[in-house]
């Protein structure tokens, strides 16, 4: 509805139900506001003629005043505001103030035409009054208050009685006269709506009945009910009409005089009887608009009716009503004709599983409503054609042949683009002549009814059985064909999302095996990997992925998975304005069922001048559908995935979703890959540009120190190898820290033990026997800056007692207390003197302090000359 409000709107003005142009719907929409203006214009019209101009312009203020509080008012009271009561008191305050006004002008002189004001409150009683004896006292009111103010104006006036009289009259028929008339015709308006609301009730009763009525008699009986209730009948009775045979045949209980429904059967309209104040009518039922047709039943009437005017009255409600309920009469006599599915019949329709209720709707046809034999077929939208896929009392051959595309001539598919209903009973060019000839479809009648955009359904006789088809049994064929049209669509949308829902199992599955270590594979393999997933997915003939050149961002040669004919392997995408060049430069899924009509899948390709012209590779290998989808993951794209189907694909909602899905799967497990394998040349690089290259360096520095204290001082030369010693080591270490897999997030405990031994065991050489290691089972995994702390003042400790004490046994112990870690180094070789610890000689032993405390540790180094070395390391977890 374009105006909500307009029954409010219609009601409040007194207007039509409905209006009949957009200048109505304004009136209507401003009514009152055009009323309060046009009052207001009498007023401010009379002041050249009134006594007393002030006292109008007083009253106009006062009017304008009130009009503008009343339309302010807000719209839950409307409601209460226009009932009967309020607008009684409203029409009383108004009779009021227009007497007090013409008493105040006729003191003064004339009042002019302000007598004509009584009408407004009059019009409030003609809508609003609760019975129409209400009506008349007001009016005699204001008759009283007319003739009164008369009076009063004109008591100086030299009038005589005739003139006084006339004056007097044209007062008081000027406001009763359009009263009276207004009066009327909302009187009839309200009985009008009145009388529709009842009808209302009574047709709405009537479709409840025949929506959930079961038997047929049931449905008749509820008709007569619906009419006898309708003109307050004492009794009624209904026949079904044979036209045939001119017979009555009574539903339920038979009427008194046959004579009379005969009567109002054959002249087609209501017969009527008078007998001791009782008043017997018949009137035909029909079931077509405008009564045509042959009547289908006669319902009798007896009531009540005290005149003429009366009996005239119900003749006419009755008559009103039985042109409204045709559609519920033609229904009855269907199912009277033709028994219905019962309930168990609707609930076998509604199944999970599409050829059951198939099953169930042929039986239907063939058993319950008596054909012969019976089709259905359905609309395939991949390869837009009709084909019956079911049939009962036909041959399975026919079954097999009938398939047509949409847009072909054939009956079926014309049923389905019209959306008519066909039935014929000879040849028509929109046969399929072979299949015509082949199964005898000469000796058929068939109906054709469609099944929405879902197929049709073909029902029918031999001839020899029954030449036509009635009109009922094509109605109620129409009908079944509404209801079941609902279970078809229902079995077909459960079997796709059944398809659907192993659909993402199965691409869950592929997208885990993708997953699964992808730095194990090289990047061919993965790519390889990825195009027959794809393929054994979604079905597809083949499919082919065109990774991007990270280098110059071109398209390269694809990877292809499915049955190619011809040459490979296929060249790189970059020299022709081709599909998959326009899916990487749009980055969006690009999806054509009909791959031959789009030119950028099926024109040639070449210099057409030179005669080198070159078919596409959808031609080359017969691609019926396309879909063309880009590998993005984090806003970068990685190549194109062209899926390709020999035969012909629609890309439902379905289809595309798992076709996108699957590719953002495998952009992922791409950009997935790459990542690994960028995050591990990242981790080489930054690794090994914070250890082993500074280490470098110091090799660089000590061995020009070594050279230039060669000569003049070999003891500090000696010291300097010592020095690059112990930095190769430390290099060696953190290469093998690296390349092992203990950083950057930490070493776990088994892998930290076993990287201790043959770390320690590589510095001590052939001589390893004299290494005691003694290492806590349970070391915890361990941060990357403490295992390189812990691992350095082992390594340190190591070389020192091989090298400057000349240490036959060195033990090593590593235990985990709490949150702490335990470390002690201890040998048996010469000692030193704890002075001696800061000087330059023990440069390795401040290196390890300093070391320690910058991971919030402590270090005690006890040692003595001859007494042996042990360094006691407290580390923090």
């Amino acid at each position: 509805m374009l105006y909500q409000p307009i029954d409010r709107l219609m009601i409040q003005a007194n207007f039509g139900r409905t209006p009949l142009s957009r200048p109505a719907l304004l009136l209507a929409n401003h009514y009152r506001l055009m009323v309060a203006l046009l009052t207001c214009s009498l007023l401010l019209s009379q002041i050249p003629v009134v006594g007393s101009p002030a006292v109008v312009v007083a009253a106009a203020g006062l009017y304008v005043t009130y009009v503008a509080a009343r339309m302010r008012l807000p719209e839950r009271f409307e409601e209460r505001f226009y009932r009967p009561w309020p607008q009684f008191w409203r029409a009383q305050a108004g009779i009021a103030a227009v007497t007090t006004l013409l008493l105040l002008l006729g003191s003064s002189g004339t009042a002019g035409m302000l007598w004509l004001l009584y009408l407004s409150a009059l019009l409030l009683v003609s809508r609003y009054c609760l019975h129409h004896r209400i009506y008349i006292g007001v009016a005699a009111e204001v008759v009283l208050l007319i003739g009164g103010a008369c009076l009063f104006e004109l008591r100086h006036a030299d009038l005589t009685t005739v003139r006084l009289l006339g004056e007097l009259g044209t007062r008081i028929f000027g406001v009763l006269l359009p009263s009276f008339m207004i009066h009327y015709l909302a009187r009839v308006d309200i009985v009008a709506r009145q009388g529709a609301a009842v009808r209302n009730q009574v047709v709405q009763a009537l479709l409840e009945q025949a929506v959930f009525e079961t038997e047929e008699d049931r449905l008749w009986c509820a008709i007569r009910d619906a009419c006898a209730a309708a003109v307050n009948a004492v009794d009624g009775w209904i026949c079904r009409y044979d036209g045939g045979t001119a017979e009555l045949q009574p539903v339920g209980a038979a009427p008194p005089d046959d004579g009379l429904a005969a009567r109002a059967a054959s002249n087609r309209t209501v017969a009527e009887e008078s007998t001791q104040g009782l008043v017997t009518m018949a009137a035909p039922l029909f079931g077509q608009p405008g009564r045509a047709g042959p009547p289908l039943a006669v319902v009798t009437l007896r009531l009540r009716a005290a005149g003429a005017a009366e009996r005239r009255a119900a003749r006419l409600f009755l008559t009103d009503l039985i042109d409204h309920i045709w559609p519920i009469c033609a229904y009855a006599s269907i199912r009277q004709q033709f028994p219905l599915l019962d309930q168990s019949d609707n609930r076998d329709v509604y199944r999970l599983n599409l050829d059951e209720v198939l099953d169930v709707v042929l039986g239907a046809l063939c058993h319950k409503l008596g054909f012969s034999f019976a089709t259905i077929s359905l609309v395939n939208e991949d390869t837009r054609e009709i084909g019956t896929v079911r049939g009962l009392n036909v041959p399975a051959e026919w079954v097999a042949e009938a398939r047509h595309q949409l847009d072909s001539h054939d009956i079926q598919a014309d049923v389905i683009r019209s959306g008519r209903v066909e039935v014929i009973g000879e040849w028509d060019p929109r046969f399929d002549a072979q299949i015509w000839a082949r199964h005898n479809h000469e000796q058929l009648v068939r109906v054709w009814v469609p099944l929405g955009r879902v197929g049709t359904i073909e029902a029918g006789f031999y001839k020899c059985e029954n030449k036509e088809i009635s009109r009922l049994l094509i109605e109620i064929v129409k009908r079944y064909a509404r209801d079941v049209t609902v279970a078809i669509q229902n079995a077909q949308r459960y079997e796709r999302e059944q398809r659907h829902a192993a659909l993402m199992a199965q691409l869950h599955e592929v997208s885990c095996e993708l997953q699964t270590a992808p730095g194990q594979r090289d990047e061919v393999s993965l790519l390889q990997q990825i195009t027959s997933s794809a393929r054994e997915l979604l079905g597809a003939s083949i499919v082919l992925l065109y990774p991007l050149d990270y280098h110059d961002g071109t398209l390269v040669s694809p990877i292809c998975s499915g049955d190619i004919d011809g040459r490979q392997p296929l060249a790189p995408p970059n020299e022709h304005d081709n599909i998959v060049r326009h899916v990487a430069a749009v980055r969006a899924a690009y999806y054509q069922p009909d791959a031959r009509l789009d030119p950028r899948l099926s024109n040639v390709d070449g210099d057409t001048t030179a005669g080198q012209r070159r078919r596409t590779f959808t031609v080359r290998q017969n691609i019926m559908s396309f879909a063309g989808v880009p590998l993005l993951a984090r806003g970068k794209l990685f190549g194109v995935l062209c899926v390709n189907y020999r035969e012909r694909h629609q890309f439902s909602a379905h289809d595309r979703r798992a076709i996108e899905l699957f590719a953002q799967q495998a952009a992922a497990v791409i950009a997935g890959d790459e990542l690994a394998r960028e995050q591990e040349r990242r981790r080489l690089e930054h690794d090994l540009h914070d250890s082993v290259k500074s280490s470098v360096r110091g090799l660089i520095l000590f061995s020009r120190a070594a050279t230039d204290a060669l000569d003049r001082d070999p003891e500090r030369a000696r010291q300097h190898l010592h020095e690059i010693r112990r930095v190769a080591w430390g290099i060696l270490a953190d290469v093998d820290i690296i390349l092992k897999g203990l950083a950057p997030i930490g070493a776990e405990g088994k892998v930290l033990q076993r990287f201790i031994r043959e770390e320690l065991r590589r510095l001590v050489g052939w001589n390893s026997s004299n290494l005691i290691l003694d290492l806590d089972e349970d070391l915890p995994a361990l941060p990357m800056p403490l295992t390189q702390t812990l691992l350095a003042l082992m390594r340190e400790a190591t070389i020192n007692a091989l090298e400057h004490a000349q240490a036959q046994t060195i033990r090593v112990g590593l235990r985990c207390t709490g949150d702490r870690l335990q470390l002690t180094v201890s040998d048996d070789g010469r000692g030193f003197a704890s002075e001696f610890e800061s000087g330059e000689d023990h440069r390795g032993l401040v290196i390890m302090r300093e070391r320690v405390k910058m991971i919030g540790g402590n270090l005690e180094i006890i040692s003595s000359p001859g007494q042996g070395t042990t360094i006691w390391g407290d580390l923090p977890q």
